[in-house]
């Protein structure tokens, strides 16, 4: 007998055409995690499923099957849609498709669900800067899956300090370095810490205003390197056609 689940929270991160009105959905939902789900007729239903069935709507989802793809049976819209534009629209699907390509099939991840809704509610809220929305989903994401390293020890078991500076091995954490070491990718310790912390929406997390700007760069770069690490090579498309846009 076919499962049937009823009324799960979820977010549609994808969705394609199939066969002549039919959508193949890729969804993430609370409880079950990434699957797909088609919804048979949804381009002509008389219930408005292809209005409802939208990225970024918070949305219930009812569905049934054994295979791998199941079959949409309801769906419900509890809130209205994100309405997110420009930039702030790239960055919304650019946290779908690493989604998509990290999140493994049919493993719940409550954490990284909360997370995700919370970024699209910051990117809702244009008063909240789009960097750290993007690092914060970025480091909540990378450590769950368990790719991130360990922000408070370096591979030798010492503290992390501020003042010092450090460079990543991706496989094994961070390790310590002369601060006049020819590195490519050098982090400072009190980027670190913050991190780890997660103090960095924080205005008094940072000791001056250099040091703010550092940790944004700094943390860019690292989250970079890290979900590259985490992709083995994949590209990640919707960042590369953003750079395009943007300049």
């Amino acid at each position: 007998m076919a499962q049937k689940i009823e009324h799960q929270a979820a977010y549609i991160l994808n969705r394609r055409a199939h066969q002549e009105s039919s959508l193949i959905l890729d969804v993430f939902s609370i409880q079950y995690g990434r699957l797909s789900i088609i919804a048979k007729g949804a381009m002509r239903s008389k219930k408005q499923w292809s209005a409802l069935l939208q990225v970024f709507q918070p949305l219930l989802l009812s569905w049934s099957g054994r295979s791998s793809l199941k079959t949409l049976i309801a769906v419900e819209a509890p809130s209205s849609a994100h309405s997110l534009v420009y930039e702030r629209l790239f960055c919304a699907y650019y946290l779908n498709e690493i989604l998509l390509k990290l999140l493994p099939e049919l493993e719940s991840n409550a954490v990284i669900f909360v997370a995700y809704a919370d970024a699209l509610q910051s990117l809702n809220d244009r008063t909240i800067q789009v960097e750290l929305v993007l690092r914060s989903f970025e480091l909540e994401l990378l450590t769950e899956l368990g790719f991130a390293p360990d922000f408070m020890f370096d591979v030798h078991g010492n503290l992390i300090l501020e003042g010092q500076v450090y460079t990543l091995k991706p496989q094994n954490g961070f390790e310590r370095v002369n601060a006049w070491a020819q590195q490519a990718m050098l982090f400072d310790g009190e980027t670190l810490i913050s991190l780890q912390k997660r103090q960095f929406h924080q205005s008094a997390s940072f000791s001056s205003e250099i040091s703010r700007t550092n940790f944004f760069r700094q943390s860019k770069v690292l989250m970079r390197l890290l979900l590259n690490h985490a992709l083995g090579g994949r590209k990640i498309k919707s960042r590369e056609l953003f750079s395009k846009i943007k300049y």
